[in-house]
């Protein structure tokens, strides 16, 4: 996925490695719809719109650090500088 929150090409945290489906989700407010019968009147057209909030925690907060392994693991991954 493309965000605007990333680091710049070549810095650290420009490319992440993540595992999603390791995270808590939250609806903030639940889900809000608003419709426009004003938009395209002459042609029976409504417009909708659909906001709908989101928050998310990792279910990991730490590294973690296998019994037989020097090396961590984590759902996620940002890459060094390059």
């Amino acid at each position: 996925m493309v965000t605007e929150q990333a680091k710049a090409i070549g810095q650290f945290g420009d490319l992440i490695l993540a595992d999603l489906g390791s995270s808590y989700k939250i609806a903030n407010r639940g889900m809000s719809v608003v419709v426009s019968p004003h938009y395209g009147f002459t042609t029976a057209e409504s417009l909708f719109r659909i906001i709908h909030r989101v928050d998310g925690q990792p279910t990991v907060r730490v590294p973690i650090t296998p019994a037989n392994g020097a090396n961590t693991l984590s759902p996620f991954i940002a890459l060094a500088a390059r």
